[in-house]
């Protein structure tokens, strides 16, 4: 009873029509008096018998108040249902080169695109999404996985000093996705697949033409994003976790980093997509998540779900029922016999004359 009281209240708005019902109710109770009073005017009580006018006006009152139940929309009993989760695959592949280090966004450039990427991937909840990190060489983070929450703990865990090594290649990173892709594809259905590059640019590595023809071939389609500032910044050094100066190069001058965006964007034209910038605005990320949504979603999985039942249907059905019967709810008439049909009375006089 107390879980039928709680589902019966989730629609509070519709509470005030029950304060409706109550005039309404007075105002059917009144029509039927007045209407009685006038038949009996009309009528007397040999030839009107009236059967029960009461329960007519008792009828429309009820067909009322079911009538606002059934908007209430009460809910009891559950059931078990099948729910179609519907979405993509997607890796997102970000540079952890010790450019990303850079100040030139507040706090960091790496900084920037962790909280930016969790507000993403809130944005698809019924894809699976990947994680790969790279530099000059790359590495799965997080394999493709529906747990948004274990996804956001990786992306946590990003940093420049997962790579020894330095420089930016985006051929392996784009190729490890193409092959995570490839190794986890399933004929049975076409699952649309993406990928979301974030760099500052600075791609120092091989020739990438061939693995984007693959990935064309494939249907994998690719986002890129830029982070950072043209103007750009000195690149931080750490030592165990640490800040400690900032690097410098071989003329004894401190790294500087600026965003170089001419590969991305050319990539960007190669897919036709729309190239994203990261730089100090909120809610960078929102245009990628808005351009992978609008890809073909695929049903990724199937939930068996217990599910409160909207019984709205039953008080609707009986307030049609009551309102029908309430307009055959007719009075009888006293239906006299005709003088023909009488047989005729004959006259005592007569009788005895005869």
């Amino acid at each position: 009873m107390e879980a039928f009281l709680e589902k019966f209240l989730v629609f509070p708005y519709y509470w005030p029509l029950l304060l409706l019902a109550l005039p309404v109710l007075v105002m059917i109770a009144f029509l039927y008096i007045k209407s009685t009073r006038a038949m009996r005017m009309w009528f007397t009580q040999k030839d009107y018998r009236f059967f029960l006018p009461e329960a007519k006006m008792i009828f429309r009152g009820l067909a009322l108040l079911l009538l606002i139940g059934a908007l209430m929309g009460p809910y009891w009993g559950r059931m078990e249902q099948q729910i179609a989760q519907l979405g993509r695959e997607v890796y997102v592949l970000v540079d952890v080169s010790a450019s990303m280090n850079c100040e030139d966004i507040q706090p960091t450039r790496l900084e920037k695109v962790k909280k930016d990427l969790k507000r993403m991937i809130n944005q698809l909840p019924g894809d699976r999404i990947g994680l790969i990190v790279f530099t000059s060489d790359a590495y799965v983070q997080c394999p493709l996985t529906s747990d948004h929450k274990a996804m956001a703990m990786f992306i946590d865990l990003m940093g420049s000093y997962q790579f020894a090594n330095t420089g930016t290649s985006f051929r392996a990173a784009l190729r490890m996705a193409l092959e995570r892709f490839l190794d986890t594809e399933k004929s049975a259905r076409k699952v649309t697949r993406s990928v979301v590059l974030i760099s500052d640019g600075e791609d120092f590595g091989e020739n990438y033409t061939s693995v984007v023809e693959r990935m064309q071939k494939n249907d994998i389609t690719v986002f890129p994003v830029g982070v950072g500032t043209y103007a750009g910044g000195q690149v931080p050094r750490y030592v165990r976790g640490r800040k400690k100066g900032y690097l410098r190069g071989e003329n004894g001058q401190p790294a500087l980093s600026q965003l170089k965006d001419e590969t991305l964007q050319e990539l960007a034209a190669s897919f036709g997509t729309e190239y994203t910038r990261i730089d100090d605005q909120i809610d960078n990320l929102d245009a990628v998540a808005d351009q992978i949504r609008l890809l073909s979603a695929t049903v990724m999985d199937k939930e068996s779900r217990l599910t409160s039942v909207n019984r709205f249907q039953w008080l609707l059905g009986a307030s049609i029922l009551l309102f029908v019967l309430s307009m055959f709810w007719m009075p009888f008439t006293r239906r006299r016999r005709s003088s023909k049909s009488r047989p005729e009375e004959k006259n005592p006089a007569e009788t005895v004359a005869k």
